[in-house]
Formats: structure tokens, sequence, C-alpha cells
């Protein structure tokens, strides 16, 4: 896992020294700095809440998933958008920032 363990809030951050190589290897090591100071975190309460409605099922949905992702499987994401019907796009791993 690249994320480090809940802080004191319950929130889950990225690890700093897993970051470039696992969510954006594909860029430079400036913008990899750029993106970890930018990113936010993810309150545990996200994967422990229960879902009660599922917006997908009432709601169009997209997905944009990348044939190289390093952070999160491809195979993971293209399974959930396809359960969902949703209108997906894959990219390759190479992203560029104007």
């Amino acid at each position: 896992m690249a994320s480090l363990p809940p802080d004191e809030k319950g929130n889950i951050f990225y690890d700093k020294a897993k970051f470039h190589a696992g969510f954006c290897a594909d860029v430079s090591q400036q913008m990899a700095d750029f993106m970890y100071a930018s990113s936010g975190y993810i309150p545990v309460e996200a994967f422990e809440t229960p879902v009660t409605e599922a917006a997908w099922k009432t709601r169009p949905t997209f997905g944009i998933s990348s044939n190289e992702d390093r952070s999160i499987n491809p195979v993971i994401t293209l399974n959930g958008y396809k359960r969902s019907n949703s209108i997906i796009t894959q990219i390759g791993g190479v992203m560029s920032f104007s």
C-alpha cells in the first residue's frame, strides 16, 4: 500500500516516499512534488461508510482508466466502470501538463 496509517483525525495520506513512483511515475520529479504538495487526504470514513443509494444506478457515469496506472490496477477500474455501465475512456500512462 502506498498510503500511511490514518492520522489522529482519521485521515489517510499517500506516502510521500512512494508518491512519484506509485502515483505519477510518468511525470518529472518537480511535477510530482507539486502534485503531492497540492493533494489532500481521504477520510477513513470513505472506506468504512456503507453506501445506501448508489448514484450510478440512476445517473449517467463516466470513467477514465490509465492502461499503465501504478496506483490503481486498471483491471479493477475497468471492471467497476463496466459494472456501472459507465462511458469509458482509456488512456496511456503518459500525461502532459501545459
